[in-house]
């Protein structure tokens, strides 16, 4: 990304790895496709992921994120970015970074969401 992309943030991020189970919507509330992929950061509006499978900018998506062992949230959001990490046609396996912005997100995982963030940033 560049730097006019970083001026555009509403939120601060957390870099943070871990594991998420993704699925992606079609307009009538079907999965069509459904992978377990990497979370690289996280914020109040969105989140980054390195997915193996190619998406399209606006593909709605439904992620479910582990925020520490106790602790699960569910989202539904956008693609508003995507970037090939490995843009070199001899690539076996290529991945990408998307960019997702959370469009529906319930009040109690926002909550969690929000206490998880907060006590990171605090450390």
């Amino acid at each position: 990304m560049d730097l006019g992309a970083s001026e555009k943030r509403r939120f601060a991020r957390l870099d943070i790895k871990a594991l998420v189970k993704w699925e992606k919507i079609t307009p009538d509330g079907n999965s069509t496709l459904n992978d377990l992929d990497t979370m690289r950061n996280v914020s109040r509006g969105g989140i980054r992921l390195t997915v193996s499978r190619k998406l399209q900018k606006g593909d709605m998506l439904s992620v479910s994120i582990k925020l520490s062992a106790q602790k699960n949230i569910s989202i539904k959001g956008r693609v508003v970015w995507i970037k090939e990490i490995n843009p070199s046609t001899l690539a076996k396996n290529p991945e990408f970074d998307i960019g997702v912005e959370f469009i529906d997100i319930k009040e109690k995982d926002r909550e969690v969401l929000n206490h998880f963030l907060f006590n990171s940033f605090m450390k």
